[in-house]
């Protein structure tokens, strides 16, 4: 009886409950996970997308278009290797897949634009494979973005190759320069040695489409775009600088006629050039 009283009377523990529960983590399908990263792109939250889609391919591992969408927004990032591992795996599940041959191709092209002639070189061995696609396709659109694309990949390529032979001319110019005393044999190695300096593309070329203007655009950040770009990204994502991520009024857009005039300037002295009048098809855009 005693030790009965004894556990009666022995003091409770007490519990303490917590108030404030964490809450737990929302659980989707796939293509909810897919749907959301969706609505993350189209409103330019591409690191959102990006989680929405690497939780989506977490669930369903085997769907080519979570890559691609996941690969495209790479892509908005900067970040053309994980474009293209994406692309690589698109390609893996669905080898036909247009969108995954060309984001592979563009972010090579991308990484390779900085100097690296392989990595041009298999942007534009893709770009012609998705070429070869296209003409499959009923897409007209597709085909002649596909055959601009292998013409701008080309150029670049042409380019770096021009500049990386300028830089080893110019070092071989110094090199000489001090064996050979005379003027005339300096005048000679300047005149057979050294390259032209080749102008870059990307000073007449939208950051976006990696094209020459034809009706630039800049906004209050200072960034220009090419005008028919710059009004359909408007229209879907509102007034925000593609860029800088910067608010404006849309009054505020103006014609950057300078950048116009240059680039109307460069390609009628490159009359060989071939740019598509407009990238927003299909094959960029999300599913």
């Amino acid at each position: 009886m005693g030790c009965i009283v004894q556990c009666i009377n022995k003091p409770k523990k007490e519990v303490q409950i917590k108030s404030d529960f964490e809450p737990l983590e929302e659980k989707l399908t796939a293509a909810e996970y897919k749907d959301k990263g969706n609505e993350y792109f189209k409103a330019g939250n591409y690191q959102e997308a990006i989680i929405m889609y690497t939780k989506a391919i977490k669930i369903s591992p085997d769907i080519p278009i979570l890559y691609t969408n996941r690969g495209l927004s790479y892509m908005q990032t900067n970040a053309y290797e994980l474009a293209y591992n994406d692309g690589r795996a698109a390609v893996k599940l669905d080898p036909s897949s247009l969108k995954a041959i060309l984001i592979c191709s563009r972010s090579k092209a991308n990484i390779g634009k900085k100097g690296s002639l392989p990595d041009l070189e298999k942007g534009l061995e893709l770009a012609k494979l998705a070429y070869k696609l296209s003409e499959s396709e009923s897409s007209p659109e597709n085909k002649k973005y596909c055959q601009d694309l292998v013409s701008n990949i080309q150029i670049m390529y042409e380019i770096t190759q021009m500049n990386l032979i300028q830089k080893e001319a110019e070092g071989l110019k110094e090199y000489y320069s001090g064996i050979l005393k005379d003027n005339k044999s300096i005048e000679l190695l300047n005149k057979h040695l050294v390259a032209k300096k080749i102008e870059e593309i990307p000073s007449f070329s939208c950051t976006l489409t990696m094209e020459v203007y034809n009706a630039p655009y800049v906004t209050i950040a200072g960034f220009s775009y090419e005008k028919d770009l710059l009004l359909k990204h408007i229209d879907k994502n509102g007034c925000i600088d593609p860029l800088s991520r910067q608010w404006f009024h849309i009054d505020t857009l103006m014609p950057n006629f300078a950048l116009a005039r240059g680039s109307e300037w460069y390609k009628n002295t490159r009359p060989w050039l071939k740019f598509a009048d407009s990238l927003d098809l299909a094959i960029n855009k999300i599913i």
